[in-house]
This record gives C-alpha cells, sequence and structure tokens, in this order.
C-alpha cells in the first residue's frame, strides 16, 4: 500500500468494520467495499491537482 493512500485505507476498513490488516490481503473483506464511495474523493483530488498544475 502506497504511504499516500493510508487515510483512505484506514476510512475504507472502518467504514466496513474492520481494521487495516485484517483488509490487507482478505479477498472477502476488500470485495465488500464499494469503490464508487471513493471515487468522488479520488477525482476531485485529482482534478484540483491538475487544476492547480495548469495554473502555474
Amino acid at each position: 500500500m502506497h504511504p499516500e493512500r493510508y487515510k483512505l485505507v484506514e476510512r475504507m476498513a472502518k467504514e466496513i468494520g474492520s481494521g487495516v490488516a485484517e483488509l490487507v490481503g482478505n479477498s472477502a473483506l476488500v470485495d465488500s467495499i464499494v469503490v464508487a464511495n471513493y471515487l468522488r474523493d479520488e477525482v476531485a483530488a485529482t482534478r484540483s491537482a491538475c487544476q492547480r498544475c495548469a495554473t502555474s
């Protein structure tokens, strides 16, 4: 797991009632994550970073 994603993975684990250690490598738990719940955050962050680069 990339260090930039620690907080996101912690949030995912918490929202499915798990800990990070239990989540990592557990395909059943990973499959229970609703990825769509996190796409908005990622797209918004990427869009913001791209806009900052374009105006620099």
